[in-house]
């Protein structure tokens, strides 16, 4: 049996296709993955999907805002490997301000990106 549900984070949709031999097992395949609409730190609907994968390969998915660049990184269950989206300790998502150095000071662009290149006078 397959079971597609529709999820939208922030202003994106994705179709999530799920497999098993009841509805049961469809559904519970899906986890706790449902439809976030803004960052739980600065209200943008600039939210984008990422999937990352460690040299020890550790897989980790994750929502991140476009505009503060805070992260909600799904846990995954041990013997299933069902995707969650992690709560704190009251029961809310828990959205992270980003660790990552590249997103907390903005990058000067590269030298080809520059209208003109080096060769400015000023």
């Amino acid at each position: 049996m397959e079971l597609f549900s529709k999820v939208t984070i922030g202003n994106k949709s994705y179709q999530i296709k799920t497999d098993g031999d009841t509805l049961f097992n469809c559904v519970y395949a899906l986890g706790g993955i449902y439809d976030i609409k803004n960052c739980g730190l600065c209200d943008s609907e600039l939210l984008s999907l990422r999937a990352l994968k460690t040299k020890e390969d550790y897989e980790y998915l994750k929502i991140v805002c476009g505009k503060c660049g805070a992260e909600l990184v799904f846990g995954k269950t041990k013997k299933e490997g069902i995707m969650f989206l992690r709560r704190n300790e009251q029961g809310k998502l828990d959205w992270q301000k980003s660790k990552d150095k590249k997103q907390e000071t903005k990058q000067e662009p590269k030298t080809e990106d520059r209208i003109g290149g080096d060769d400015l006078p000023f």
